[in-house]
């Protein structure tokens, strides 16, 4: 079974660590790689995990498959759920030695995917792409393996994406240095940004209303999508659930002050 992957999510978390492994790499390695982990169902694939696996590059490459084998059971006992779904290197090339690599996954996993990260930011930018493979040759006599693009989308949980706004906050400062915000903080910066989307939302929609700018099929099925997950609620049961909320996060938050307190009168009287 030769199941073509269609498209490629990948979680911030894995871009970041395949960066991090690079800048620890040895000073003679001239690239990094590694196994990407998580979904593939019906060849759209999920990238959510990733870990290096060692090797050496040269004429000929070895591949640590023990160390391989040890991190991926490592992982599944982590969460039983993801499986190997490729494999990645640093660099914006593909040498041939990528050959001998692709293939060893290629009998891990169906279909394995191949992720390239340009850490030397060759375009001036960490250019990510992914590929397949496919062989080249008449029937039982191949010849060769070229590997073939894949559309790839950056893809991030909630609590990602929080972590990367945060983040992006330390490029404005002069120490780079960030500190999370109190809840009350994220949750008004959270509905601020809500606030914009939506405005930039009916802008455009006033817009392409007003005959100003062109329609887009693909932005309104998105609109069409957002609109239908939202729940069917009266006002009156959307201001009763918003009230529960608010008073499970006041209780929390009056919990959370109350131990600090606890814990400080204990220290206090300790040193009596």
């Amino acid at each position: 079974m030769n199941l073509i992957p269609v498209d490629v999510k990948i979680h911030p978390t894995v871009l970041f660590s395949i960066v991090d492994a690079y800048e620890r790499r040895n000073e003679k390695m001239t690239r990094v790689v590694g196994t990407l982990l998580g979904t593939n169902i019906q060849g759209n694939i999920e990238v959510t995990d990733s870990f290096v696996v060692p090797h050496r590059d040269g004429d000929e490459v070895a591949l640590d498959v023990e160390f391989s084998k040890n991190s991926m059971n490592a992982f599944k006992k982590l969460n039983p759920s993801v499986s190997i779904v490729g494999w990645f290197s640093t660099g914006n090339d593909i040498p041939n030695t990528s050959c001998l690599i692709h293939e060893y996954y290629a009998r891990e996993t169906i279909s394995p995917i191949h992720l390239t990260v340009d850490t030397n930011l060759k375009n001036n930018k960490p250019d990510v792409k992914a590929y397949y493979s496919t062989e080249l040759g008449i029937p039982d006599r191949k010849q060769g393996t070229i590997f073939v693009p894949i559309p790839i989308d950056i893809t991030s949980y909630d609590s990602e994406k929080l972590t990367i706004d945060l983040l992006q906050h330390g490029k404005f400062g002069n120490k780079r240095i960030v500190k999370p915000g109190m809840d009350f903080v994220n949750l008004k910066l959270a509905l601020d940004n809500i606030y914009l989307m939506l405005n930039s939302v009916t802008e455009y929609v006033d817009k392409v209303l007003a005959g100003k700018i062109a329609m887009d099929s693909n932005i309104g099925r998105h609109l069409v999508k957002i609109i239908d997950s939202i729940p069917l609620l009266d006002p009156q049961t959307f201001d009763t659930l918003m009230t529960n909320q608010m008073n499970d996060l006041l209780m929390v938050q009056y919990l959370s002050n109350l131990v600090q307190v606890q814990l400080t009168l204990n220290e206090k009287l300790s040193l009596i």
